[in-house]
């Protein structure tokens, strides 16, 4: 069956590519600029100040990792809702879980974050528990990504082994097997 998406010339694997590239960026964009608002000292002594532009920078980064998904969920809806379908329900109980975590993690601290710029009238309560919420789940997605990369350096490795010509890795009779393959990420 021809989608929208297949008749339009987009490839979606290329759509679910960018998108992870795009989060990827913004999202290390947003660990940066939040450790340096979290630690304004660190800030201080590694890029000199106290101004205003690592917070703009901040919320820019915020704004575009917040955009990104509905953009390509309007280039390829069918094919990323499938591909996501597909990553929450097979596979290992480890991708599952990571999954699932950083979409409900990016989901909390797109609303957490909203709810900080805004600056809301919010119950001291509330206003704590919103930004307590948005700085814990930020060290949890720090901590993801580092487990993220270690899972994913086989893949990488073997990639960028296959763009330089060099030996082949992953060839069929190797046993080890990559928590990260998906069968249409070619």
């Amino acid at each position: 069956m021809t989608t929208p998406l297949r008749r339009r010339g987009t490839d979606p694997v290329l759509v679910r590519h960018v998108l992870h590239h795009v989060y990827a960026a913004t999202a290390i964009v947003l660990m940066v600029t939040g450790v340096f608002l979290t630690l304004p000292d660190l800030r201080a002594s590694m890029i000199g100040g106290y101004g205003r532009e690592i917070l703009d920078l901040h919320l820019w980064a915020g704004w575009l990792f917040l955009a990104a998904p509905p953009v390509a969920l309007l280039l390829g809806r069918r094919d990323l809702l499938a591909a996501l379908r597909e990553r929450l329900s097979e596979g290992h109980a480890w991708r599952r879980f990571h999954m699932a975590s950083v979409l409900i993690a990016g989901f909390v601290l797109g609303l957490t974050g909203i709810a900080l710029w805004l600056d809301l009238e919010l119950s001291r309560t509330l206003a704590d528990l919103v930004s307590n919420t948005h700085e814990l789940l930020s060290w949890f997605v720090i901590a993801e990504l580092g487990v993220h990369v270690v899972a994913a350096r086989r893949k990488t490795f073997e990639r960028a082994r296959r763009l330089l010509g060099l030996s082949p890795v992953g060839n069929d009779d190797d046993p080890e097997q990559d928590l990260f393959e998906f069968a249409d990420d070619e």
